[in-house]
């Protein structure tokens, strides 16, 4: 099929992005089918749990990621120099 909008050759607009988000659509969609069923299954007290773990697990990352790239980079206490045009 040939859009009158992009001609033969040309490629429709946000090819990649799209591609890539067509392909991970139906596993976003299941697990939030999944998580919404899960979540009305589950008691107050245990989904405050699951949150509070997981919130705990974001916060061991983000300090694993900036500790990182304080080794890579320095502790840089002072800003770099900037160039003079």
């Amino acid at each position: 099929m040939q859009s009158a909008r992009f001609g033969p050759q040309a490629k429709p607009p946000f090819g990649a992005a799209f591609r890539a988000l067509r392909a991970r659509a139906p596993g976003g969609t299941l697990c939030v089918v999944l998580g919404v069923w899960l979540g009305s299954r589950l008691e107050e007290g245990t989904l405050r749990s699951c949150f509070g773990v997981l919130i705990l697990l974001l916060a061991a990352r983000e300090l694993w990621m900036g500790l990182r790239l304080l080794r890579q980079n320095g502790w840089r206490l002072t800003a770099p120099p900037q160039e003079k045009p």
